[in-house]
């Protein structure tokens, strides 16, 4: 059932740098599975709060994105003042008289990716000083800043940006984990339940042969072949496997509420199918490495700590500022003449050029959260590399146990038909009398025994199958969904 370049595990893996991932397909699976399987990933707990942390992560990429949006405000006021003016601007009396002022304020801002951010003021007010003719006053103001350290060439802001996406890809992946993982407990439950279901019809058909062979020795009691401790041994026998067939019945009640508190809902018997033995389809699939999301949200997480760690490095640094703009105004008793000959570009104009610095010199903020990366990186680091090593040496692991439970079936296939000929040679010998029903019983013993066996080993190797696919995080390929 291996694909022919599997042969040596050891030299497969270091040689080709490639494995095997065995998935079965259309015929391996039962289509009441997929359709449970699919309705406990909408259902389950764990994958809806890692969807959810998934989706708030992405919110939190957006508002960094949007923190390049434009920004428009608009402010209007009216302002009626009676406060006593400047000196020089009223040398004859003390009381001023009574001004009002309407303002109308429009300001423009559009950050930039590479720390600088530009900036257009307007604002147009209207005086109305108590016993003179109103006038108008227009102010604009273009300028631009740009950050010349610690958000030079957006970069911090690229770094908030990379701690975000790092964010989102490492719950993407825990997302795909958590849903492998509620998968593979989900299958483990069902095929338990499959099985018992199986046992059951063994079971039941054992008990149908044993009431036939009461049948037939209540005759040779009654013809005085056989003696009557034949019956109640016969009797006894069919106790046992009757409490047996309980045993089972109870095994699947247990797995049946397995699976409805996965699911959120009462899961009957009559929605798992009975597992058949029948011969799995498996089909290579080979990979460059051993990686799956577990490995993968791991990445993802050293990523993002390595990005916190340098934004803390970054914060350790000053701000520096440069500012320039250029701001133009006008009055005049004709609002038009005020607005256009106040806008930049006419001949009035006063320039600025400015250069801010802040520095937390006293802080240990920034010192602090620098220390603390360090520690999670080195951390995450050890985890990533361990999980790695987990990942290899569990498909070397599977891959022994595969090999063992394929050996397993084929010894119980031979034991199971080497056993249903002697049972049937020890009934023909008991109808003649020359056989002793104990030995009937015991041949029975050994065929109920071996069909449970070779169920349970086919069930194993299809739960290392699944096993295999969760390790890949192709669970959802597996079930078909």
């Amino acid at each position: 059932m291996f694909s022919a370049n599997c042969n040596n595990f050891d030299r497969f893996m270091t040689m080709s740098k490639v494995i095997c991932l065995f998935l079965f397909f259309s015929s391996s699976v039962q289509a009441s599975m997929s359709s449970l399987a699919e309705e406990l990933i909408k259902s389950s707990l764990d994958v809806k709060t890692a969807k959810n942390t998934l989706e708030l992560s992405k919110l939190e990429l957006n508002d960094v994105n949007l923190e390049l949006a434009p920004t428009f405000n608009l402010q209007s006021s009216y302002q009626k003042t009676q406060l006593e003016g400047f000196p020089f601007n009223n040398p004859n009396g003390i009381l001023s008289p009574t001004f009002e002022t309407d303002t109308l304020a429009m300001n423009f801002s559009k950050p930039l990716s590479w720390g600088g951010r530009v900036f257009l003021n307007n604002q147009i007010q209207k005086f109305k000083p108590q016993g003179v003719t109103s006038f108008f006053g227009m102010n604009q103001t273009l300028g631009y800043e740009q950050s010349l350290w610690r958000n030079f060439f957006g970069r911090q802001f690229n770094l908030r940006k990379s701690i975000a996406k790092e964010t989102v890809a490492a719950n993407d992946f825990t997302l795909t984990v958590q849903q492998n993982a509620a998968l593979l407990d989900f299958v483990r439950s069902y095929q338990s339940a499959s099985l018992a279901k199986q046992l059951i019809e063994y079971q039941k058909s054992a008990i149908k042969r044993i009431e036939k062979r009461i049948h037939i020795t209540k005759k040779r009691v009654r013809d005085g072949i056989s003696e009557r401790v034949e019956l109640f041994e016969a009797r006894a026998f069919l106790g046992t496997q009757q409490e047996l067939l309980k045993d089972q019945e109870n095994n699947l009640a247990t797995q049946l509420i397995a699976i409805s508190q996965n699911l959120g809902r009462d899961v009957l018997a009559k929605e798992i199918e009975t597992y058949a033995i029948k011969k799995l389809v498996l089909t290579p699939l080979l990979k460059e490495e051993v990686d799956n999301a577990s490995v993968r949200q791991l990445r993802a997480t050293l990523k993002r700590i390595e990005h916190q760690f340098a934004n803390a490095k970054n914060l350790l640094f000053p701000e520096l500022t440069f500012s320039a703009s250029i701001r133009n105004n006008n009055y005049d008793q004709n609002i038009g003449t005020a607005f256009s000959d106040g806008l930049v570009g006419n001949l009035r104009k006063e320039v600025t050029v400015g250069i801010d610095l802040s520095w937390d010199i006293g802080s240990e903020i920034g010192k602090n959260e620098r220390a603390k990366r360090q520690l999670e990186k080195s951390l995450a680091k050890e985890r990533l590399v361990r999980e790695e090593l987990n990942q290899k040496a569990l498909a070397k692991n599977l891959w022994t146990r595969v090999q063992t439970i394929e050996r397993s079936i084929d010894y119980a296939k031979k034991r199971l038909a080497t056993n249903n000929k002697i049972l049937k040679e020890y009934e023909k010998l008991y109808r003649k009398g020359r056989a002793d029903f104990d030995q009937v019983i015991r041949a029975e013993e050994s065929v109920i025994n071996n069909q449970s066996d070779l169920a349970r080993f086919y069930i194993t190797r299809e739960s290392l199958v699944f096993e295999h696919a969760h390790n890949m995080s192709l669970m959802k390929k597996a079930l078909k969904i």
